[in-house]
């Protein structure tokens, strides 16, 4: 597990950020290597949002965020490897943009040098 905090400063979008990610990551058969992480992040902005969609009494954005990931990869030889890769993230916030949920898969081959 990690833990991590972040600030950002600036203007409109400065925030306060504390998130935790877990995992874990194992050869599995066929020669398959397979991993589960999930990671959860909680943003709270310092200033209200002036995002045109912030409302008539825009706020300041409180945005948690979770992922959980699922990723296949098998060693090809010759430098190559093939890789399946599906992620959940949700992200409920305040502020409607920011507010949502979605799945996202990836595949593709990889040529280290």
């Amino acid at each position: 597990g990690l833990l991590s905090s972040a600030e950002t400063k600036g203007t409109d979008f400065d925030s306060d950020g504390t998130g935790i990610l877990i995992g874990v990551s194992r050869p599995l058969f066929w020669r398959i290597h397979g991993a589960l992480e999930y990671t959860t992040i909680s943003d709270s902005a310092k200033n209200v949002n002036s995002l045109p969609d912030a409302g008539d009494n825009p706020v300041k954005a409180k945005i948690d965020r979770s992922n959980v990931g699922i990723n296949l990869k098998r060693d090809l030889g010759n430098d190559m490897t093939v890789y399946l890769a599906y992620d959940y993230q949700r992200s409920d916030a305040n502020v409607p943009l920011y507010d949502f949920g979605q799945e996202v898969w990836r595949s593709g081959v990889t040529y280290s040098f």
